[in-house]
């Protein structure tokens, strides 16, 4: 018992050090201000993947983002590879699955950067991510430097992303399977 108090004591102090490391950083409302824009466009892609979920199921745009708003991310990614299993039209099948391969791989990368502790080393100055390590190879930190060009990456990313669904993703579709028009708010033909 008292060993794991120990191990708790320890770990506690950890996150404390951790906490109170990152709020000395000189950079620190930099990387806040790049991790809340990557936060941003996250949700800006998450909104739009709800939209594309409730085109491709044929509902009313204000119907299918209501009902497909509050989903997970990772269940609409899955919800979309299931439909894409039923589109037989070769063109709009393969811009979609361009388009959610690039999209899972930038939303990924920016949950791995928004939701990593960040400490500052105060020997060094630098920032530095801070990952908890597999389990299975026992308790212990990864630490990878911070590049704020990482978060300003991921963020463009991942506007370019809802650029390209908002100007030829969506071309491609009302061409292609027309009866997405609807809730992608155009009138039908």
């Amino acid at each position: 018992m008292a060993k794991r108090r120990q191990k708790e004591q320890r770990a506690t102090a950890v996150a404390v050090e951790l906490i109170i490391g990152f709020g000395q950083a000189p950079e620190r409302d930099t990387v806040l201000q790049l991790i809340g824009r990557a936060a941003q466009t996250g949700a800006q892609l998450e909104f739009r993947l709800s939209m594309l979920t409730a085109a491709l199921l044929a509902l009313p745009q204000k119907t299918g983002i209501f009902m497909l708003g509050r989903e997970s991310t990772s269940r609409l990614f899955g919800t979309l590879r299931k439909i894409l299993a039923a589109i037989t039209e070769p063109k709009a099948k393969a811009e979609i699955e361009n388009w959610l391969k690039r999209s899972q791989a930038a939303y990924e990368r920016r949950n791995a950067l928004i939701h990593s502790i960040i400490n500052h080393d105060s020997q060094t100055g630098r920032l530095y991510w801070i990952r908890l390590t597999n389990e299975l190879q026992g308790f212990g930190w990864k630490y990878e430097p911070v590049e704020t060009d990482d978060l300003h990456s991921v963020a463009n990313v991942l506007e370019d992303l809802c650029d390209d669904f908002d100007k030829n993703l969506t071309a491609t579709l009302i061409r292609h399977l027309p009866y997405t028009r609807a809730s992608l708010g155009h009138p039908p033909i």
